[in-house]
C-alpha cells in the first residue's frame, strides 16, 4: 500500500514539474502595504455575504488577541486596520491563528509564501501599478491576445496611492509598522518597491 501511494505521489510530482516547465507562468504583484489595505477592505469592510467567515470567525479572533483594552462590546465595532496590522506583524503569536484560519490567510501571505518566485521560473511578473500596460503584454506573450482581451483600465486608476496608504496607517504605532514591514520586506525588495520611509522613519 505504501509503495503504491509513494509511487503515485512521485508520479504526481513529476507531472507537476512537467507542467511548471511547459506552461506559460505569470503573476501580478502590488505594493505590499497597498495590497494589505485592499485585502482588509475586501474581506473585513465590504465583507460580501458569501464570505461571512472573515467577519464572524477571523475578525473576532484577531480582535480578542490584538485589540488594546479589548472587551466584548468592542467586537461589534468590527475589525480595525490597526488590529489587522498588529496580527500580521506578530511573527510568533500569529501562527496559531493562521492554523485556525486555514486557507483564508491566502489573501495576506507574502508573495514568497504564496507564489514561490525563487523556486518557479515565471515567464512574466507584472505589476498592479502598470497593469494597463502589463496585461496586454502578458496576453501577447502567452500567445492568446487574439482569443482574450483584458477589460479597459482607466489611466492611472491602478497607480500607487500614497495618500491612501498614509490615511490607513494614521495612528498606528511605528513599532507595529516596523514589525509589519519586517514581514513583507522581502516583497518590497524582490519586486523593486520603494521602502515606505514616510511610515518607518
Amino acid at each position: 500500500m505504501h509503495t503504491k501511494i509513494n509511487s503515485h505521489f512521485v508520479s504526481l510530482v513529476l507531472v507537476q514539474y512537467s507542467w511548471l516547465n511547459s506552461y506559460f507562468k505569470f503573476f501580478i504583484v502590488r505594493d505590499p502595504f497597498e495590497r494589505l489595505i485592499s485585502a482588509f477592505k475586501d474581506k473585513f469592510v465590504k465583507n460580501p455575504r458569501f464570505e461571512p467567515w472573515y467577519k464572524h470567525n477571523i475578525a473576532p479572533a484577531i480582535i480578542r488577541k490584538y485589540r488594546k483594552n479589548h472587551h466584548d462590546d468592542s467586537e461589534s465595532v468590527g475589525l480595525q486596520f490597526e488590529d489587522f496590522v498588529r496580527y500580521l506583524g506578530d511573527k510568533s503569536g500569529r501562527q496559531r491563528l493562521d492554523m485556525q484560519f486555514g486557507d483564508h490567510i491566502i489573501h495576506w501571505l507574502t508573495y514568497a509564501e504564496l507564489c514561490a518566485p525563487c523556486d518557479i521560473s515565471y515567464n512574466v511578473v507584472g505589476h498592479h501599478e502598470t497593469l494597463e500596460h502589463d496585461a496586454p503584454y502578458i496576453l501577447k506573450a502567452a500567445g492568446i491576445a487574439d482569443l482574450v482581451s483584458y477589460p479597459n483600465i482607466p489611466p492611472g486608476i491602478t497607480h500607487y496611492n500614497r495618500t491612501k496608504v498614509e490615511r490607513y496607517f494614521t495612528g498606528i504605532s511605528q513599532r507595529d509598522v516596523r514589525r509589519l514591514y519586517a514581514r513583507y520586506q522581502g516583497d518590497f525588495s524582490l519586486f523593486d518597491y520603494r521602502r515606505p520611509a514616510f511610515l518607518l522613519d
